[in-house]
């Protein structure tokens, strides 16, 4: 049987967001900034920015003390799988929309949307597709309660313990690590693209 592993849209899930944003990135790098640096709308933009990071790290880390090391072998259903069956892409969600912010980039946070798409009708329709082969009318069941990506917070249970994979909850924490670059980096490069010596090609929103 098919586990959720060796899912080619599993396995590709990351490449397709890098192949689909890394152009617009690149052409991010050499145009005029949308807002200046030391302005109120990129504090607040930098606030809003950092608060999605905060917040993609938090769901990040809740999802794996309850998924661990047990993705093909036991249907998770608790804790941030209780609101929502797919707690790792709302995580991603909020760091594709802290590096928009923070990028202060229109452009984006318009390959965001088209990456939620591509996202909610080809990875996530494949992944469930294995996993209801694998956990049949277990997986159906969970699905006709438990919303696909919104999180509905009303929904949420959870046992009083949970056992923790330390080997893959470090793997995590070392992806966070390097996931933290990306923010900073934004960060960097908007006041980089603000100086007169940056090169600027064309403005792009």
């Amino acid at each position: 049987m098919a586990t959720l592993s060796g899912s080619r849209a599993f396995r590709l899930r990351g490449v397709i967001g890098v192949v689909l944003i890394a152009p617009v990135l690149l052409a991010i790098l050499v145009s005029y900034p949308l807002i200046r640096p030391g302005s109120g709308w990129n504090l607040v933009m930098d606030i809003v920015g950092w608060g999605c990071y905060v917040t993609y790290v938090l769901f990040r880390i809740w999802a794996m003390l309850f998924l661990g090391g047990r993705k093909d072998s036991q249907l998770q259903t608790e804790g941030p799988y209780s609101i929502t069956r797919n707690p790792l892409y709302v995580g991603s969600l909020f760091f594709a929309l802290a590096v928009a912010f923070l990028f202060k980039s229109l452009l984006v946070a318009g390959m965001i949307v088209i990456i939620g798409i591509v996202y909610q009708r080809g990875v996530i329709t494949a992944e469930e597709k294995v996993l209801e082969g694998f956990f049949g009318d277990a997986f159906r069941e969970y699905c006709r309660r438990t919303p696909r990506f919104w999180p509905k917070l009303s929904l949420h249970h959870a046992p009083a313990t949970v056992t923790v994979n330390l080997k893959d909850f470090k793997v995590e924490m070392r992806r966070q690590l390097m996931a933290a670059f990306l923010p900073i980096a934004a960060q960097a490069i908007t006041y980089l693209r603000s100086q007169p010596g940056w090169p600027h090609w064309f403005m792009i929103p």
